[in-house]
């Protein structure tokens, strides 16, 4: 965006519509006329006011670093110089890194997740991805591989299996299909088990399965379990 757009105080400047940036961290480096504090907003969300530091010409320019876009937000200003309008010469945007989410994995060598947003399976052979079957025995369960690069859609329950770490799993916004023949639900928030029918991962001394979580007991935020 250049060539000095104006706006009137307390109107919104649009720098980058939605939906045009992938999710990931960007720098934003926006030049403006230096007598005015436009706030820079990602979404409803602001992040600060534009400076009004002195320059020897009209426009100085202001940095914001490492900001996170994760759902194809708008980024705008909102200009503040009533009565006066607002220049905008460029917006500079550099993508910075990916928006991921970090799956953690204990000794135990296998983790249950709930995915928060569409992510993409690791191009990893040391990690390896799985949705849980629960059997028609209602005593068994068959783990089935996702394969790399596969879209996971946000709120799916799956199972990690790889060595002791964290591992992250890159944030899209392709949507994935809903996985098929999977049996584990995904915990938005803390789920209280009742005692009977709630079932979450542990490891009993070598071997590591589902066991009956005791009542009261909560499972966790991001975690994933079998009802």
């Amino acid at each position: 965006a250049s060539g000095g757009e104006t706006a009137a105080s307390n109107s919104k400047i649009v720098l980058v519509p939605a939906n045009v940036l992938a999710p990931g961290y960007y720098d934003f480096e926006i030049a403006h006329y230096k007598n005015r504090t436009p706030k820079f907003k990602v979404g409803d969300k602001e992040y600060g006011v534009c400076s009004t530091a002195s320059n020897s010409g009209l426009m100085v320019t202001t940095n914001f670093k490492n900001v996170l876009v994760i759902n194809g937000e708008e980024i705008s200003v909102t200009p503040g110089g009533s009565p006066y309008t607002d220049n905008m010469d460029y917006v500079l945007v550099t993508k910075t890194g990916d928006a991921t989410e970090t799956v953690s994995v204990s000794d135990a060598g296998y983790a249950t997740y709930a995915t928060k947003y569409n992510v993409e399976v690791p191009d990893n052979n040391d990690v390896k991805v799985m949705t849980v079957t629960v059997n028609k025995d209602n005593s068994t369960i068959t783990l089935n591989d996702i394969p790399a690069n596969t879209v996971i859609p946000a709120n799916t329950g799956i199972l990690v299996k790889a060595a002791q770490g964290d591992y992250n799993f890159v944030v899209t916004s392709d949507e994935g299909k809903k996985l098929e023949n999977n049996s584990l639900v995904a915990a938005k928030e803390a789920v209280t088990s009742d005692g009977a029918t709630f079932f979450a991962l542990t490891k009993m001394d070598t071997k590591v399965g589902f066991a009956v979580v005791k009542e009261g007991v909560k499972i966790p935020a991001s975690k994933a379990y079998l009802k």
